[in-house]
């Protein structure tokens, strides 16, 4: 690879990142708000804390579940992204899910 490649290939790192950077943002403005708040929180009780797989239904019904858990993980990820872009994301995560377990389990 030439020195002219290496740096289009930085150049575009670099616009990926930006814009990463940017729609995380606009998901943590959306979020950061006491409305997206108490969404946020009503998501992660209605679609994290529940079992995705129950005894007697089909894999579609379970792949439905798992999509919905699978969108508040996205949610979070870039609202965590947004809020410390160096930090790991699943960790983060991990993190306020347990925040949302102790809470509901009160």
């Amino acid at each position: 690879m030439s020195g002219w490649e290496s740096l289009n290939e930085i150049i575009d790192r670099t616009d990926e990142q930006s814009k990463a950077t940017e729609i995380a943002t606009a998901y943590y403005q959306c979020f950061n708000t006491e409305a997206g708040k108490w969404v946020l929180d009503h998501m992660i009780e209605t679609f994290m804390t529940k079992p995705i797989v129950r005894s007697g239904e089909d894999n579609f019904a379970q792949g439905i579940r798992q999509g919905r858990y699978d969108v508040v993980v996205q949610l979070l990820n870039q609202v965590e992204y947004a809020m410390n872009p160096q930090a790991e994301p699943k960790k983060s995560l991990a993190q306020r899910l347990k925040k949302a377990f102790l809470r509901n389990s009160v």
